[in-house]
């Protein structure tokens, strides 16, 4: 842009009102901030519900575990279950 252009651009006036333009833009800020705040919530929420399926399945995985220790029976279902590495590295 050269000066020529820039002295004529500053003559003219606004082709539109320039008065609400800065609370618009603080409006705009205002509603970005809480976009990123709930968002901050929400992910949040999303950890901690995810870290309590987690342990939730960690219980209920020990537990199953826990209460079928000596139980066996599962594996006579299948033909070569006597061959099976679980049932070779255990031991019957």
């Amino acid at each position: 842009m050269n000066d020529e252009t820039l002295r004529a651009f500053i003559r003219q006036s606004p082709d539109r009102d320039l008065d609400g333009v800065e609370a618009d833009v603080w409006r705009r800020v205002a509603k970005r901030d809480q976009a990123r705040r709930t968002g901050r919530v929400v992910a949040t929420a999303q950890l901690g519900l995810a870290c309590l399926v987690l342990a939730g399945g960690l219980t209920a995985g020990r537990a199953a575990v826990t209460s079928n220790a000596g139980d066996r029976s599962g594996l006579t279902l299948l033909s070569s279950a006597d061959l099976a590495p679980s049932t070779l590295l255990v031991g019957r």
